[in-house]
């Protein structure tokens, strides 16, 4: 997961160049769960303020992502 969160943070766009589709079905996922959910009424990154400020981030940054590319 560290991996993961370090190229979505630093490395972003260069990211899907190097692993190119495997990345884009990482991000779908990662974005299905930060607004759809993982089951009932659950989330990556919790309910709580801070979990829900991050789930923002990361969902603007994924859709960052997918803009650029």
């Amino acid at each position: 997961m560290l991996i993961c969160l370090a190229a979505l943070d630093v490395m972003g766009v260069d990211a899907l160049h190097i692993w190119g589709a495997q990345w884009v079905k990482m991000l779908a996922l990662i974005y299905e769960g930060v607004t759809i959910g993982i089951g009932a009424d659950k989330y990556i990154g919790g309910t709580t303020p801070e979990g829900k400020a991050a789930r923002v981030r990361v969902q603007l940054k994924i859709e960052e992502i997918t803009a650029k590319a």
